[in-house]
């Protein structure tokens, strides 16, 4: 009885709970739309690695990049889900698994290939134009009342990374050309607030099937019930022990009401694992939380849609792989507007000739990353 007590307690406070009688709030439809990027040729899907339904001769077509995460993310979750549809714990991911994760390094980090003190990161296509998302402080430095970016020439974006201590001809490398904080960011030690930061690269990664980008939500998307989470992050919540390879886990999104309680905003969201305690942790910073949208149902090509739905901030009291403290997210769906804007002044930087319209004007379904 004190078990079955201990679990509905705990189970109370997760929107993705299995066990939960009520729905849990999802995203809204969207349409595909997508034209390759400048210089690159679609892609078409390998049967070999498709859902056994769609691997038929009348199978054909490319896929889009954003179709090609889909595709990775709609097979590791039918891997993982068992019969009952509960969640098994967080494993070691497989090359290819999660295409949109990168790996935020600092270069002599690289040099050196020490695992610890990077930070995760995500690649992100709007309008054709690739930049990365991770959490804003990733890429600081300082005291809590004077900081700054790093300079360019410290960090490096690695997209395709799988083991962080061998180089791998799936790895791809480039350099930042510019970093950008969020302008109010307020580096509170314990509960950081605005921690989103956006970085551009000198040359596009070229998309694979190891290298793929996850799409943006739309402007203030409710957070999903669950997500997958994934890093290289700690693997011990104590004495940080750090992987090797890249890791992954389901997490389960906390009540609002619960999650306020530890000083979060509207711009913000807890999570915790299943009774297993998993959890993201140190290390983890500003990788991606990836979600499905369960309202719009598969595609023609029978694949799920994923997006973007936070990135990882600080755990609650600094604490990892506890089941009582979760760990706050950065609502990406709150930071559409700031996104849109960096990547226009970068175009304008640039100087190219089309800027980015704000959501309901122009191509709708480019600004979404459809």
């Amino acid at each position: 009885m004190e078990g079955i007590a201990h679990f509905l307690l705990t189970c109370g406070l997760i929107l993705g709970c299995t066990s939960l009688p009520f729905p849990v709030p999802y995203a809204s439809p969207y349409i595909y739309q997508w034209r390759p990027p400048r210089g690159q040729s679609s892609f078409q899907p390998n049967p070999a690695v498709l859902p056994p339904r769609y691997t038929s001769p009348s199978f054909v077509g490319p896929l889009t990049p954003h179709q090609m995460t889909d595709r990775a993310l709609t097979l590791l979750e039918a891997r993982w889900t068992g019969p009952t549809g509960r969640i098994i714990k967080g494993r070691n991911a497989n090359p290819g698994e999660v295409p949109y994760q990168l790996n935020i390094a600092k270069d002599d980090k690289i040099k050196k290939k020490h695992t610890d003190a990077n930070c995760g990161g995500v690649l992100v296509d709007v309008y054709d134009i690739q930049f990365a998302l991770t959490a804003a402080h990733c890429v600081h430095y300082g005291y809590p009342d004077r900081w700054a970016t790093y300079p360019v020439s410290w960090i490096r974006v690695i997209a395709g990374d799988y083991n962080i201590k061998v180089t791998e001809a799936q790895q791809q490398i480039r350099a930042p050309e510019s970093m950008i904080m969020h302008d109010q960011y307020n580096m509170d030690l314990e509960a950081p607030k605005n921690d989103i930061a956006i970085i551009f690269y000198k040359r596009p990664f070229t998309i694979t099937s190891f290298v793929s980008p996850l799409r943006l939500p739309e402007h203030n998307w409710n957070v999903p019930g669950s997500g997958i989470v994934s890093g290289w992050g700690s693997i011990t919540k104590d004495a940080p022990t750090y992987p090797d390879t890249l890791m992954l886990t389901w997490l389960y999104t906390v009540y609002p009401k619960e999650c306020k309680r530890y000083g979060t905003t509207y711009k913000q969201f807890c999570m915790l694992g299943d009774l297993n305690g998993a959890s993201t942790c140190f290390g983890d910073s500003g990788g991606p939380m990836a979600a499905k949208n369960k309202t719009l149902g598969t595609d023609w090509y029978g694949l799920d849609s994923w997006y973007l739905a936070g990135l990882t901030s600080y755990g609650v009291n600094g604490k990892c792989g506890d089941y009582y403290y979760p760990t706050v997210y950065v609502r990406v769906s709150t930071y559409i507007d700031w996104i849109r804007i960096q990547v226009n002044k970068y175009i304008d930087d640039k100087r190219w000739p089309t800027k980015i319209p704000a959501e309901g004007a122009g191509r709708r379904s480019d600004w979404d990353g459809k």
